[in-house]
């Protein structure tokens, strides 16, 4: 089951005037990817993937994009 919320609450200490998207909260499954999670939630946007990294990495500052763990909750950006 994907599991999206967009809670703020859990990344107060981010500049969110400095947004220029929304934050989407997501559970991670098996065999799920940074990468096809990003182009999951974000399908018609162009912006480069240091952007997609920067953002991520912004809001979970301990995950690592390489090795996501099952069945946890990751903060993603969701680009307008």
């Amino acid at each position: 089951m994907t599991t999206f919320t967009t809670d703020h609450s859990s990344y107060s200490n981010y500049d969110n005037k400095s947004l220029n998207f929304q934050v989407i909260s997501y559970q991670t499954k098996t065999n799920d990817h940074f990468l096809s999670i990003i182009e999951k939630l974000n399908p018609e946007t162009l912006i480069n993937i240091e952007t997609f990294i920067s953002d991520f990495q912004a809001l979970n500052p301990k995950a690592d994009i390489y090795q996501l763990e099952a069945d946890r909750i990751y903060l993603f950006p969701l680009y307008e």
